[in-house]
């Protein structure tokens, strides 16, 4: 538990999360009260301003006070910094992206269609079946510097550069690498599966984790630099790779798309 305060108040607080939800608890310590919130979505969301509203609506109308505003909603598909995004960004087989931002609103134009994206933090989902499977990730000049501009985009193994992008255009790799690339899956719901693909030369997990190469077959994630996770990479057959190990867990070829 988490001690912290609202208004003058110290408070216990803490979040989690099963396999189909995720929650949040808070407790005002000195007014004697506390809220529970859990919603049926595992998306990175966990309801703490819920459960801090709810606390702060009991402590008013216990004081007698005025009640409290109801927090400003929060929708997915509001951008802040939308324009960063926005322009036309080409792969290297002629095919573009065209990205429109009108507002906070930040749309790509798709068989004549604007589809409003939703996300944050450089990655995005696209509401449409043609891009159900990778969310569309942005990669910045500097990506140590989240304000400088953005430069390219990738969706699963394709990449697509803005005409600011000033890097290479070709990429080498081993090439024992391409008996990687596939579908694998674990039945247990708290590994589920996961897609290895190349991108830029770039073995990655689901599109958004790039892997690095560590000793013989193992590679750590590194969507942040000290994550300690690791995938091994297992028996080859017919020049496809049957399992990997990930952080311990084995995950089966699955021969799916």
């Amino acid at each position: 538990m988490a001690i912290d305060t609202l208004e003058d108040h110290k408070i216990l607080r803490h979040t989690g999360g099963m396999v189909s939800f995720m929650s949040s608890i808070q407790v005002d310590l000195d007014e004697g009260i506390g809220a529970f919130s859990s919603v049926n979505a595992m998306q990175g969301y966990r309801p703490n301003p819920v459960t801090e509203y709810a606390v702060r609506l009991m402590r008013a109308q216990r004081e007698k006070k005025s009640l409290p505003s109801i927090p400003p909603p929060d929708p997915p598909t509001q951008t802040e910094n939308a324009a960063d995004y926005a322009g036309t960004y080409s792969s290297l087989d002629g095919r573009n992206l065209e990205l429109v931002a009108e507002g906070q609103k930040f749309s790509l134009i798709h068989q004549s269609k604007k589809i409003t994206l939703e996300g944050s933090g450089d990655i995005f989902t696209v509401p449409h079946p043609d891009f159900e499977r990778f969310p569309l990730v942005f990669a910045r000049a500097d990506q140590k510097d989240p304000k400088s501009p953005v430069v390219e985009a990738g969706w699963g193994s394709e990449w697509f550069y803005h005409p600011r992008y000033t890097g290479p255009k070709q990429f080498a790799y081993p090439k024992e690498w391409d008996s990687y690339v596939g579908h694998y899956r674990n039945e247990n719901p708290w590994v589920g599966s996961t897609r290895i693909l190349i991108r830029k030369g770039r073995l990655m997990l689901d599109g958004t984790t790039p892997l690095e190469k560590g000793d013989g077959d193992l590679f750590y994630l590194r969507d942040e630099e000290h994550n300690p996770e690791w995938i091994i990479f297992g028996e080859i057959v017919n020049g496809k790779c049957m399992r990997i190990k990930m952080s311990g867990e084995d995950l089966w070829r699955v021969m799916t798309a």
